[in-house]
């Protein structure tokens, strides 16, 4: 026991200034009360850092606990983990992912009250570069370490981009390209059983996500749309990524998707007749059809 608890007290150093011992004794023929084991463990602990660890009873920095069962003993000491549900408890569902700080932050959220995220992933490739495709790739491995393997599926969305811009009123470009991702998203979601979307959405952030903006997109979708960021503002959304593991990879330059053939003043109270008097101009059944064809999934 002395051995264990001196191994972890060493391997925890770094984690904490006082401690405490609890004991718990389920094998009650063990000759020892659960406080004399606290009392000689804690002095062991004490003396093997030569009183530089402090011994506090309240709300100590650490809290060895040892639990003695009938054939083993164990040691350790609680730490903080996610909490929330297991990834799958509450079924899947398509998270638009890009290189930016926010859908990694919604993704994440998501996969903590228990969703499997489906990731998908809208690149202008060769319009942008190689490596804004391997920045997502790389956040997806972020995720993957909570989550488990995740499927990614890369869908190719300039094609689709350069008509839209030949015939739809330029204000509107952008919501037109989020309606075509939505479809696409619950198209290709509901052949692997997608309950709903996740979005990095945050009310008012960009031009895209004002209130009827973002209604005129979901229009397009029959799934529910998930935007556990809405009510954040940038700097708690990049605060959390520090925390989850991807601020250091958002935070690299990338190329957006969407800002490929932007508007110099994009539409920010979008009216739904307006844009699917625009959406009316284009095949957007045939480009989604596509699109699907063109998706490759990898498994990350």
């Amino acid at each position: 026991m002395k051995k264990a608890v001196l191994h972890l007290a060493e391997s925890k150093a770094d984690t904490f200034e006082t401690f405490r011992v609890t004991t718990t004794r389920l094998d009650k023929t063990y000759p020892d009360t659960s406080p004399e084991i606290d009392k000689r463990v804690g002095g062991y602990v004490y003396e093997f850092f030569n009183g530089t660890k402090k011994v506090q009873l309240k709300k100590a920095d650490a809290n060895i606990r040892i639990e003695i069962l009938e054939t083993k003993i164990y040691v350790y000491i609680k730490e903080k983990g996610i909490s929330g549900l297991p990834v799958g408890s509450s079924g899947n569902a398509v998270a638009l992912l890009s290189g930016g700080f926010d859908s990694p932050v919604a993704t994440y959220m998501c996969a903590t009250r228990g969703v499997t995220p489906l990731l998908m992933h809208f690149h202008a490739y060769p319009q942008t570069s190689r490596a804004a495709i391997e920045k997502v790739e790389d956040l997806a491995k972020v995720l993957s370490d909570v989550c488990g393997p995740l499927k990614l599926a890369m869908v190719p969305l300039l094609d689709a981009q350069k008509e839209i811009a030949l015939v739809a009123p330029e204000k509107l470009r952008v919501i037109l390209y989020r309606r075509l991702m939505m479809r696409v998203a619950e198209e290709w979601g509901k052949k692997h059983k997608a309950k709903a979307l996740i979005t990095g959405e945050s009310v008012g952030q960009v031009a895209s996500q004002t209130l009827e903006n973002m209604g005129a997109v979901e229009n397009a979708t029959t799934l529910p749309v998930l935007r556990p960021l809405a009510g954040m503002n940038k700097q708690e959304i990049i605060d959390r990524a520090r925390v989850i593991g991807t601020h250091d990879i958002s935070v690299l330059p990338h190329d957006d998707t969407c800002t490929v053939f932007m508007p110099k003043h994009p539409e920010t109270k979008a009216k739904l007749e307006d844009v699917l008097a625009a959406e009316a101009l284009y095949d957007s059944s045939k480009l989604v059809a596509d699109m699907i064809q063109k998706i490759e999934v990898q498994i990350v």
